[in-house]
């Protein structure tokens, strides 16, 4: 009989690619603020919708933001303010609000918006979010 084939064990070669690791996304929550240039308060220009704030259903245009995570922003610049408002997707962010004489507390969650086929797409809109 002839011999035995030999067996040797053989084993897939695995190709391992490092990937990058991947950032967080970084999104805002989703509010235009503006500047009153007479009282220096900061209020909400606009809501932006699909973002964090359009989803609670909490703010008003021309709501006074008082802070951002307890931290008053009274005499600050708009930039300064946007820094404090983004943030890592899924991380929160409580705003103290000023409507009328009430004062008021909004913890969001920061939210990318879903896309509605309509051809806006908000990250390209400049804005403090």
């Amino acid at each position: 009989p002839p011999p035995p084939a030999a067996v040797r064990a053989v084993s897939p070669v695995s190709t391992v690619r490092s990937m990058p690791p991947s950032r967080p996304r970084m999104v805002g929550l989703g509010l235009a603020l503006e500047r009153n240039a007479n009282d220096r308060t900061t209020y909400v220009q606009e809501i932006i919708r699909g973002f964090a704030a359009h989803k609670s259903a909490q703010f008003q245009v021309h709501d006074i933001v008082v802070a951002v995570d307890q931290e008053p922003i009274e005499g600050w610049d708009l930039d300064a303010i946007k820094q404090l408002t983004v943030g890592e997707e899924g991380s929160f962010c409580t705003l103290q609000m000023l409507r009328g004489d009430r004062y008021f507390a909004v913890t969001l969650q920061r939210i990318s918006p879903q896309t509605d086929g309509s051809g806006y797409d908000p990250s390209s809109r400049y804005s403090y979010e």
